[in-house]
């Protein structure tokens, strides 16, 4: 039923794209309105990509402004079992190859969140922010903070979207991993 619809959408938008370069007389007009057809169900794919790369070029990345010595009972030992890790089955953790960072233990004195922080970087072009930081509890002192960027496509894509889109960095499922070992070091 979905695709019957979608269909009849695009018979009458290509007729009445026909029926306006018909009516236009000289060949110069006639380009401008097909490329003005052509751009409404494109641009904002176009410029939405162009402005996601300026976002991925210019704010986002992993950004350590000051890195903490741990005491050895932050992290894990080897075989301990890490609760906040699943293996492959639900309800059966993660076993610690040892030297990780044991987030319980570190919420005690840094504020961390588990989930990304997610807004709307612009509803328009369809692009979202994550963010996850770590700030030291006592003082509120940013220590590090890590930002991506998700790109969903265009309008027409997103009528359609079964999930997915356009990551950048591709940091893969462990950013809040990735950013607490390069901000925490074990203390010698």
């Amino acid at each position: 039923m979905v695709g019957l619809i979608v269909l009849v959408v695009c018979i009458i938008y290509i007729s009445i794209a026909l029926f306006s370069i018909y009516k236009v007389k000289g060949i110069k007009k006639k380009s401008i309105v097909l490329l003005v057809f052509i751009l409404i169900p494109t641009a904002d794919v176009i410029v939405g990509k162009i402005y996601f790369r300026y976002l991925c070029n210019t704010q986002s990345g992993q950004f350590v402004y000051k890195a903490v010595e741990l005491e050895d009972e932050y992290y894990f030992e080897a075989g301990e079992v890490d609760v906040t890790k699943h293996g492959r089955y639900p309800n059966i953790y993660a076993i610690a190859k040892g030297g990780e960072v044991n987030i319980v233990k570190a919420r005690v004195d840094f504020d961390m969140p588990f989930s990304a922080i997610t807004t709307n970087q612009s509803d328009l072009f369809h692009i979202t922010k994550w963010a996850y930081y770590i700030k030291q509890k006592d003082t509120g002192e940013l220590l590090s903070e890590s930002i991506a960027f998700l790109y969903k496509g265009g309008w027409v894509e997103n009528i359609y979207n079964v999930g997915g889109g356009r990551r950048c960095p591709d940091w893969g499922n462990g950013s809040l991993t990735s950013l607490m070992q390069a901000t925490f070091t074990i203390k010698e």
